[in-house]
């Protein structure tokens, strides 16, 4: 039962993730990162004894592809945001 709401916390914060990351506000896909950020601090404060190799390597693999994400649904928002722009050019050459 764990592994499951594990697996539905980890895939509504890569859905977040990406729906905040391809906003036309770049920083609110820093958002996520930034809170796990913030809780990865706080655990490694009041987790000492949790934490170890594996537990650092975890932590760092999962905000890589936390940032990873927001920067695919960066470029893929400013790919949209120039093709509408070529498509507005295009229609604007038509009419002259």
């Amino acid at each position: 039962m764990r592994f499951v709401v594990i697996v539905v916390i980890a895939a509504v914060a890569e859905g977040l993730q990406s729906f905040l990351g391809s906003r036309k506000h770049w920083i609110l896909g820093g958002l996520v990162p930034f809170a796990f950020l913030v809780y990865t601090v706080w655990y490694g404060i009041f987790h000492k004894a949790d934490m170890n190799g594996s537990t650092v390597v975890d932590f760092i693999l999962i905000f890589a592809g936390l940032l990873a994400i927001w920067f695919l649904a960066r470029a893929d928002c400013q790919k949209k945001k120039k093709q509408e722009l070529e498509k507005m050019e295009a229609q604007d050459l038509k009419r002259k």
